[in-house]
């Protein structure tokens, strides 16, 4: 990779060889380092290496216990565990817990009960955009990571100018920048973030009406899944122009998901005195229930950057929740 002061040799070279005049640094403001222009001459005489600036060690924690045991009746297993990962860039982490216990429980020799539930929560806090590291590869060696002022001042301000030599944000293609922008305010300042939770209890029962010849069971299953989603695009990351639908574009959304599945079977298996035949017959039967709601609110050009929730925007206009229903087909009930 190139320093500042070598990217701002190569620039002028090259134009030089492509078009054989040279680069007229008095109008290009890049590259003009006039100190009497002290805006320009400080924020574009650095030595940023953008890579460094959004890369970080990343460690990762897994811990996991687990315990079984039982008797001649009753037998038990149930396990815990804890992962907590932060990654190589700034502004990303992982974080997940879980938890199982099954439970199996013969109450006599024809019946036998089982039970089973698993609990997930997950924290995942990843990058606006996909390619960020990418955009920090391709980024101004020579651009300062915070704005100076025109007096030549160090601001905490990120130094995200709308357009330069290197051209301009255009917007997301997929989860992928497309142009450029700041990538040290993109990693922090930025939001992306998903948070899910899923409990899953499963129960079964198994009844030999006749031992081992016609047997009986029952599998119940219910799952609950909530996913929240919430991302934030920063005018300081992008430095678009206030009138832009994308400046300070925020984004709050639910999913949440209860479906039941059932299965109840028939087995039964009679015995022949004649050992060459046998014969199994099965009946079985299945049912499956599914529910969606889900909520969205997405506003924008927000006056300023701290305002990261859709809810902070008094012209927001928030959808009623939607209900899916599955698979009976009925009209749709609303909500309010």
């Amino acid at each position: 990779m190139l320093s500042g002061s070598q990217y701002t040799s190569l620039i002028p070279e090259a134009f030089m060889n492509r078009n054989g005049i040279p680069l007229n640094t008095q109008t290009v403001n890049e590259f003009k380092f006039d100190p009497n222009d002290p805006y320009y001459y400080y924020n574009y005489s650095k030595n940023s290496n953008w890579v460094d600036e959004i890369t970080r060690t990343g460690y990762v924690m897994d811990h996991n216990l687990s315990m079984t045991g039982g008797g001649s009746k009753a037998k038990y297993f149930t396990s815990v565990g804890y992962l907590n990962q932060d990654g190589v860039t700034i502004g990303t982490y992982l974080k997940r817990l879980t938890a199982r216990i099954n439970l199996d429980y013969d109450v006599s020799d024809r019946i036998n009960i089982r039970t089973d539930v698993s609990y997930a929560t997950t924290d995942n806090n990843r990058n606006y955009a996909e390619n960020l590291r990418d955009v920090a590869y391709r980024k101004m060696p020579n651009m300062s990571i915070y704005e100076y002022d025109e007096y030549g001042n160090l601001t905490p301000n990120y130094f995200s100018p709308f357009s330069n030599i290197q051209g301009q944000y255009n917007g997301l293609s997929g989860n992928k920048v497309s142009g450029t922008v700041n990538p040290v305010a993109m990693a922090n300042a930025a939001i992306n973030k998903v948070l899910q939770e899923r409990i899953i209890p499963k129960f079964f029962i198994r009844y030999s009406i006749i031992p081992r010849t016609l047997v009986a069971t029952v599998d119940v299953q219910f799952d609950m899944n909530s996913t929240k989603s919430k991302s934030f695009l920063p005018q300081t990351a992008t430095g678009l122009p206030w009138t832009n639908t994308n400046v300070n574009l925020a984004y709050d959304g639910d999913n949440d998901n209860f479906n039941v599945q059932t299965k109840s079977s028939l087995v039964w298996t009679p015995r022949f005195e004649n050992k060459n035949h046998n014969f199994t017959g099965l009946v079985n039967m299945m049912t499956y229930d599914g529910t969606s709601v889900s909520y969205q609110a997405r506003t924008s050009n927000t006056p300023s950057s701290e305002l990261q929730d859709p809810l902070f925007h008094p012209a927001l206009t928030v959808p009623a929740p939607t209900c899916r229903h599955a698979p009976i087909k009925r009209p749709m009930p609303t909500f309010w």
